[in-house]
């Protein structure tokens, strides 16, 4: 039995979901999801970003990108999955540092990442929401 085939008959998921060993790769996947991700939701991204409350929309909002995040991040194997969560909530993180989005967009983002994120992140993300959940209520009072 040739290597392929017996990795196969082990590993269903063998050559169906790819593997990203090297950096390249993973910085490739992360641009590929980024740039699908704005070309999908981009009126949607905007208007998290400008948004200095929850709004209304936010849940609708949240629940399709939940949805699509689920959808392309099963491509990837669990470890894959993680990485690419982790960089997307530093992404969105690093973009809140420079003041080029409003926390509404990070905790809408770091809400929806929560469930790929390895176990060790999440106690801390899970901060971070609750202390934009109180900076939000703050400023709307």
């Amino acid at each position: 039995m040739g290597e392929a085939k017996r990795r196969k008959q082990s590993d269903p998921s063998y050559g169906k979901l790819p593997l990203l060993t090297s950096e390249r790769q993973k910085e490739k996947h992360f641009e590929q999801l980024l740039d699908e991700l704005f070309s999908t939701f981009d009126n949607e991204i905007k208007q998290l970003a400008k948004a200095d409350s929850i709004t209304e929309e936010y849940d609708r909002i949240k629940d399709q990108l939940s949805t699509w995040f689920a959808d392309k991040l099963n491509n990837y194997r669990n470890s894959d999955r993680s990485l690419i969560a982790t960089s997307l909530v530093s992404f969105w993180a690093e973009m809140i540092q420079q003041n080029r989005t409003s926390p509404v967009l990070l905790k809408c983002m770091s809400e929806v990442l929560l469930p790929f994120l390895p176990p060790e992140q999440i106690t801390s993300l899970l901060q971070i929401i609750k202390d934009i959940d109180a900076e939000l209520t703050n400023t709307s009072i």
